[in-house]
């Protein structure tokens, strides 16, 4: 095979790595054998490289790898989290916001980084041995503080010790669930909210439906609103 001469093009976003010893004969330009992005992921490569060629690729990928690391690590905890949440898709924001109450910033940047920013690897699982919160929305669109009765109701089925604070803020209450929160308290508590007419968040109902291993329908939260109304929970209680 005809030794290729490989060439590194800058067109604005990574780098694009073609074959100048020859011409592509539908696009009359030089065929391109890699593509390198900004932050040093070959995202495109042909097949059948030599090993000189593939390590002249890596190379040039090791090289903006380390530039991104460099730009990365000059920005604030609170910068890169916002980088983060900017490009990660729905369902990785819905798993970053279902994260233990416990995780720190810097500790959901770290995990979510590779997978969002780098594009590497797998979508990171949520991890359920963690307190986290669980959001409730009420079904009239009304403000629990003036639905005193129904507020009591599902507050007194948080006396368990499955559960922990209950926060109210308008129309959504958001309840502190234990690690070793037991199905049984789960289920009774969805019961008794749906009872009084409101209904588990997206988020709140997935991360259910993982921790316990069954679909949001068996948790007797069928009714939970649309993706188009996810609440996403206040970060001011560390989350």
């Amino acid at each position: 095979m005809k030794e290729r001469n490989l060439q590194v093009f800058l067109f604005g976003n990574g780098e694009t790595i073609c074959d100048t010893s020859k011409i592509d004969k539908e696009t009359n330009d030089y065929p391109i054998v890699a593509h390198i992005s900004d932050v040093g992921t070959i995202d495109r490569c042909e097949k059948g490289l030599s090993d000189d060629e593939y390590k002249f690729i890596k190379g040039e990928a090791e090289k903006l790898r380390s530039k991104f690391y460099e730009d990365w690590n000059k920005l604030t905890i609170e910068q890169q989290y916002s980088r983060l949440l900017d490009n990660a898709d729905s369902t990785t924001l819905i798993h970053i916001f279902q994260e233990s109450v416990e995780m720190t910033m810097e500790e959901k940047v770290t995990k979510y980084t590779p997978y969002v920013i780098l594009k590497e690897g797998e979508r990171p699982a949520v991890d359920t041995n963690y307190n986290r919160w669980i959001a409730f929305i009420n079904g009239r669109g009304e403000s629990f503080f003036n639905d005193y009765e129904s507020l009591e109701n599902i507050k007194n089925a948080t006396l368990t010790p499955s559960f922990g604070s209950v926060w109210t803020k308008g129309s959504t209450i958001e309840i502190l669930m234990k690690a070793n929160a037991t199905e049984k308290d789960v289920r009774f508590l969805i019961e008794i909210a749906q009872g009084n007419n409101a209904y588990l968040d997206v988020p709140s109902a997935r991360f259910i439906s993982l921790k316990f291993g069954v679909d949001a329908d068996n948790t007797n939260s069928s009714n939970v609103i649309d993706n188009d109304d996810i609440i996403i929970p206040d970060s001011g209680r560390g989350r």
